[in-house]
C-alpha cells in the first residue's frame, strides 16, 4: 500500500492496519549498568548481561523483548560504514534478571 497516493481518493488507514509504535522508552537507557542497577536498589550480580544490536529500532526492541530483559543499558545508535555504503544500527547491553532464566 503507497500512504504516499497523489490520487484524489487516497486509502485510509483503518485502526486495525496501522502498526503499534513500540515502547522504546523503557529500553534506551544510555547510563553504565552499574549506575541503573544501584538506582533500583539492587546488584549487578542479581542480573545477566548480554550484547544485543539491532538493524533497525523494531529489531532491537524484539530481542530485547525475546531476552525478557527489563531494560538496555548503554544504549547507542551507531553508523557502520561498508565501502560508500552506510548502516544505521542500534546496540547495548541487556539486563536479564536472573530468576527469569
Amino acid at each position: 500500500m503507497n500512504l504516499f497516493s497523489f490520487s484524489k481518493n487516497p486509502k485510509k488507514i483503518s485502526k486495525a492496519e496501522e502498526k503499534p509504535i513500540p515502547d522504546y522508552k523503557k529500553y534506551m537507557i544510555t547510563s553504565s549498568a552499574s549506575d541503573y542497577v544501584s538506582s533500583l536498589g539492587k546488584n549487578l550480580s542479581d542480573y545477566q548481561l548480554e550484547g544485543i544490536y539491532g538493524n533497525n529500532l523494531e529489531d532491537f526492541i524484539h530481542r530485547a523483548e525475546n531476552r525478557k530483559a527489563i531494560a538496555v543499558v548503554d544504549f547507542r545508535p551507531a553508523y557502520e560504514v561498508f565501502y560508500a555504503n552506510s548502516v544505521l544500527r542500534y546496540f547495548g547491553t541487556a539486563l536479564i534478571p536472573k530468576n527469569k532464566l
